[in-house]
């Protein structure tokens, strides 16, 4: 299956699932709070078309309802400045641009880890040039972010390279194993 098992004691290849793994964390956390102010820009969006036609059939309609009409006003000023505040917060912190990044630049390590595994096996010089490699990842993705990336640490002892291309994640690959794992 694996050709060469030597990279399983590389420090580079270490370091670099345990990035990769940082940024798919962070990023899919922040995924999550990119669509969830969307989802509620998108709510108070509704909730104020609602409140503008109920504000519009009580206001014509005499009688027992007028007493509703003063706060269905309110709510129907007061709800797209909630949107606006939330697209504001959205906005001042980048949250759709920050997941993207953040997921590129985990991807981009991934795909680097795969060609040291497979391309680069037996030369010396690879766990420089993956060092290397992910260094500048990381780089690209601060400055994609607006030089502004605090990443939440993993938790825990899970080996981010479990389950990666089948195998401990660590070992080399031959062009069959790749292609079997990758396209699995």
């Amino acid at each position: 299956m694996s050709q060469n098992s030597a990279s399983s004691q590389s420090t580079a290849l270490s370091i670099a699932w345990q990035r990769y793994a940082e940024l798919d964390f962070n990023a899919a956390k922040a995924q999550k709070r990119h669509l969830t102010l969307r989802r509620w820009v998108i709510i108070l969006s509704v909730v104020a078309t609602v409140l503008a036609i109920l504000s519009e059939l009580v206001r014509g309609i005499a009688g027992q309802w007028s007493f509703m009409a003063e706060p269905l006003r309110i709510l129907l000023i007061l709800t797209p400045i909630a949107g606006s505040v939330v697209l504001a917060f959205a906005n001042k912190f980048q949250q759709g641009e920050r997941w993207l990044a953040l997921r590129a630049g985990a991807e981009e390590i991934k795909k680097e880890i795969y060609l040291y595994r497979t391309i680069l096996q037996g030369r010396d010089d690879r766990d420089h040039w993956l060092t290397d490699r992910v260094a500048t990842i990381q780089r690209q993705t601060l400055e994609a972010a607006g030089g502004d990336l605090v990443l939440t640490p993993l938790t825990g002892a899970a080996n981010p390279a479990c389950g990666q291309s089948g195998g401990s994640g660590y070992t080399d690959l031959l062009p069959d194993d790749y292609l079997r794992y990758r396209l699995n």
